[in-house]
């Protein structure tokens, strides 16, 4: 089962090993942790976070700024911003790499773009709860849609190998290849997504305007395979990232299927360990996870609580 470490969270500071492009529209981030920082992210699970200190960042020349972005990028930056695990790597016990993935699409991560090798953050983490695999499980579909593949690829490569009696499925959806967050697909002659398939990950890729894998949006790809496939509701599970339409879309299908299904969702999270009351998810009062009568709602905090939640707690 993927447990959670939350007391082993901290500030530290971290070395950028590399910062590089994928595509016209993501960078991969890798970053270093020694000392207390690699004990505590050697033991971060997939589906927690990180968040980074950014308002020291110097701001690209305006020649280097997509024509979109020029605007926005000029706004102050005062707080972290957080970002989910792709990866993490163990090098040694006084060495962890975490990699994340991060989309260009604002003042911060516009300010990201100019790290380079050697430069250091501020990062505060591993925070959150991530995703539960029960050990009953013994098929577990993946569910991504664009920005939200992160932590569906780091969850992937963590059940091949720490589960090898799970079959696994990835569902990976995005508006067109060029917004797929992948290496492999940007490649002119790209066919699949070699991340996830040479790791024996059966992959389905859709894309809105048909540009790679299949056309239309992913639920409606997984609602067809389920509808073609026999499989034991009561152990399987599906985890999956992503917009909040296409988890509202999932938890409806999940409920319809009888699989129990567990979401990461995207709130503004300014503080990251449930101070500043931000981040709020409505949800079922007293569920727990489960269906009954109850109309009652409550709140809980996506960076405290989630961002990993039981999508029949959620109140879409």
């Amino acid at each position: 089962m993927c447990e959670n470490h939350k007391d082993n969270k901290g500030v530290f500071l971290a070395q950028v090993r590399y910062n590089e492009p994928i595509g016209d529209y993501y960078y991969r981030l890798s970053l270093e942790f020694s000392g207390k920082g690699a004990a505590s992210f050697a033991k971060a699970k997939p589906g927690q976070f990180l968040e980074i200190k950014v308002n020291t960042l110097s701001t690209p020349a305006i020649s280097d700024i997509p024509e979109h972005l020029r605007d926005t990028s000029r706004r102050n930056v005062l707080l972290r911003r957080p970002f989910s695990f792709v990866d993490i790597q163990t090098v040694d016990e006084n060495k962890t790499v975490v990699d994340i993935i991060y989309l260009v699409t604002g003042a911060s991560t516009v300010r990201m773009t100019t790290l380079s090798p050697q430069d250091e953050l501020s990062v505060t983490g591993p925070l959150g709860n991530g995703f539960s695999i029960d050990n009953s499980k013994d098929c577990v579909i993946l569910v991504a849609g664009g920005v939200g593949v992160p932590p569906i690829e780091h969850v992937a490569n963590w059940l091949v190998q720490n589960r090898k009696d799970v079959k696994i499925l990835a569902f990976i959806g995005a508006r067109s290849k060029a917004h797929l967050p992948f290496a492999s697909t940007q490649r002119a002659d790209a066919k699949g997504i070699e991340e996830l398939e040479s790791i024996g990950v059966e992959t389905f890729v859709t894309t809105d305007d048909g540009s790679f894998g299949d056309s239309g949006f992913v639920t409606d790809r997984l609602s067809k395979w389920l509808s073609a496939n026999k499989i034991v509701a009561d152990k399987t599970l599906i985890l999956s990232c992503g917009p909040e339409p296409m988890l509202k879309n999932l938890s409806k299908l999940a409920e319809k299927s009888n699989i129990d299904t567990q979401v990461s969702l995207e709130r503004i999270m300014a503080c990251g360990i449930g101070l500043c009351q931000s981040c709020a998810v409505e949800v079922n009062a007293e569920s727990k996870g489960q269906t009954n009568n109850n109309t009652e709602t409550t709140y809980k905090l996506c960076c405290k609580d989630g961002p990993v939640f039981n999508s029949k707690e959620v109140i879409w």
